[in-house]
């Protein structure tokens, strides 16, 4: 087999970092990532049989997609809640297997408004499209899907 056809599986970071600046209360938007995730998340990021997205907003629940009669993908842990204010969960978070994440959601009340922060920390084997395809993804979802459900909802 030729040299470069051979790959070597290597362990890689990513790190990604968002700020969403929000006209809604933080209550509102972390209602919004939280029991009303499914009506706003791009289903192209859900896995290949694209269920419903579910997170359940205690400690100890999970991030997941339930693809009905008790099937479905685990994404990660409720590993820390601080209602309507930090929200952190663990796993593999939607990447390739062994891979292991931190996903944290602060909200930052300003006013009648929020800033949303969003960190996506992650290591393991860790394709490298990987990297680029998740930070548009993250922004996609947290800059234009989750405003515009939140827009949409206030009319």
């Amino acid at each position: 087999m030729p040299e470069e056809s051979v790959s070597t599986p290597t362990i890689e970071l990513l790190h990604i970092e968002l700020e969403v600046p929000l006209n809604f209360a933080p209550e509102r938007v972390f209602r919004a990532l939280t029991q009303e995730i499914d009506s706003w998340w791009d289903k192209k990021y859900s896995t290949i049989k694209q269920g419903k997205v579910v997170l359940e907003a205690e400690l100890g629940k999970r991030m997941y997609e339930d693809w009905g009669n008790g099937n479905g993908s685990v994404f990660g842990t409720v590993t820390y809640l601080e209602k309507d204010k930090i929200l952190e969960i663990e796993g593999h978070l939607g990447m390739d297997k062994p891979s292991q994440g931190l996903l944290r959601f602060e909200l930052i009340p300003q006013g009648t408004a929020t800033l949303l922060k969003i960190k996506h920390r992650a290591t393991g084997i860790i394709r490298p499209y990987a990297i680029h395809v998740f930070a548009q993804g993250w922004k996609n979802l947290f800059e234009v899907c989750l405003p515009a459900y939140l827009e949409a909802q206030a009319k």
